[in-house]
């Protein structure tokens, strides 16, 4: 099978059922369904992994990109900092790895047309700006997470620079719905007086890291 599923090294809240609506991509609990994904727990953050428990050299190669973006996004939040500048350092990754062309809805279809997000598209090439967010199911651009506070999807108010004490999630995703892959790193970050420090630095993130887990599951 080539499915990527969400694991259960943890879930920011909300369900991924719910959050498979949001992003317009089919989730199921069964491994021996046409789209094998599994529903995460609630706990610190999101990682997908392969549900044969070892990667494909196509799975390998879009979760590192994935991966790539987190970390470029991630290096960029410090105090002062505007989450736009995250979204920006992310979509640039997958820009540089020559996905936008996946986001070609009039070439491709809107049955098989990628989704990234953040977009490449919207963010880079037609220099736009933040979005409202909606909850509703069907195509549109996304942004890079939520902040985290009483609840754990606390909102997306993005009209301040980042300051000291702040938590968010940074959670790049792409969806590849031709090759039944969907991936999404997800991490909790807290904002400190000097950078950034990631709250859920432990959960297993390299391709080696997972293998080796799903290996003794």
């Amino acid at each position: 099978m080539k499915s990527l599923y969400f694991s259960g090294f943890g879930g920011s809240g909300g369900g991924l059922s719910e959050r498979a609506a949001h992003e317009r991509h089919e989730f199921v609990g069964d491994q021996t369904m046409p789209h094998p994904m599994r529903v995460a727990p609630p706990g610190p953050a999101d990682h997908s992994a392969p549900v044969s428990g070892r990667f494909t050299d196509e799975q390998k190669r879009l979760y590192e990109i994935v991966l790539e973006a987190q970390q470029a996004a991630i290096a960029t939040v410090r105090p002062g900092a505007t989450i736009l500048e995250a979204i920006r350092a992310a979509a640039a990754v997958y820009q540089n790895h020559g996905l936008e062309a996946n986001e070609d809805i009039d070439r491709m279809g809107a049955d098989h047309v990628w989704g990234l997000m953040p977009s490449p598209t919207h963010y880079l090439t037609q220099g736009k700006g933040l979005t409202r967010y909606t909850a509703a199911a069907g195509p549109g651009v996304r942004d890079i997470g939520h902040h985290v506070g009483l609840e754990a999807t606390d909102g997306r108010d993005y009209s301040t620079p980042l300051e000291a004490g702040m938590v968010f999630t940074v959670e790049p995703k792409l969806y590849a719905p031709d090759l039944d892959i969907a991936i999404m790193i997800e991490d909790v970050i807290l904002v400190t007086e000097d950078g950034y420090e990631n709250l859920s630095a432990g959960a297993p993130r390299t391709v080696e890291d997972i293998e080796r887990i799903m290996g003794g599951r």
